[in-house]
């Protein structure tokens, strides 16, 4: 009797298979609709760029590429004492962004759409896959940051970080979903710097000292 109570019954079974393929079916229509609002938007633009949309594209996606801002918190680590806490927790977040966001793209393996340009630079083996976009993961993370730190930039700063997400579904990179994912990672891990790895004042300007003895 023991052994029978912990058998599911007839109609618990019923139920069980029956609800795997409507979470299946609901899956498969939100990423039908991704796709078809995502290549919709793509669509839309592709006359503008016998006006040099393309180019303008490809500026936002360099803007929010992490060699660049790897680069860019290290110069302002090296150049400017005063902005030693900003770079060295800048360097932390990008770190941290390029770290997740390749393990999901890794897990997940969504190709990118179809109709993508085959003209990405500075790519690396990872970056085959669309989810979550580091492009708008890292917006997501650097854009909160420099706000706090650079407040008189906060109108430049807060379009930037609007812009290059949403050309990135325009411009054929991702899908809408890839898009969202990325913000809501790239907050994530906002948060996660300022709350749980903030390295402080001290601590920064003492990295800055052994850089600069390494590289007077």
């Amino acid at each position: 009797p023991a052994l029978s109570a912990l058998m599911p019954t007839r109609k618990q079974a019923k139920t069980s298979a029956a609800a795997a393929p409507r979470e299946s079916g609901l899956r498969e229509t939100v990423v039908a609709w991704d796709k078809t609002i995502s290549h919709a938007a793509h669509t839309g633009v592709k006359d503008l760029e016998r006006f040099g949309s393309r180019t303008f594209y490809m500026f936002l996606e360099y803007s929010g590429h992490g060699v660049l801002w790897l680069v860019l918190a290290g110069v302002l680590l090296y150049l400017y004492p005063s902005r030693a806490l900003l770079a060295t927790n800048l360097f932390v977040a990008l770190i941290l962004d390029l770290i997740l966001v390749g393990l999901v793209k890794f897990i997940v393996r969504r190709q990118r759409p179809v109709y993508n340009t085959d003209d990405m630079r500075f790519s690396v083996r990872v970056d085959q896959y669309s989810f979550p976009s580091g492009h708008t993961s890292r917006c997501a993370t650097v854009a909160p940051l420099l706000i706090s730190m650079l407040p008189d930039m906060t109108l430049v700063i807060a379009l930037w970080a609007l812009i290059v997400p949403l050309s990135r579904v325009l411009m054929g990179r991702h899908y809408a979903l890839d898009v969202i994912a990325g913000l809501t990672l790239g907050y994530l891990q906002y948060l996660a710097v300022v709350t749980l790895l903030w390295i402080p004042q001290a601590q920064c300007d003492a990295l800055r000292d052994a850089l600069l003895a390494f590289f007077p």
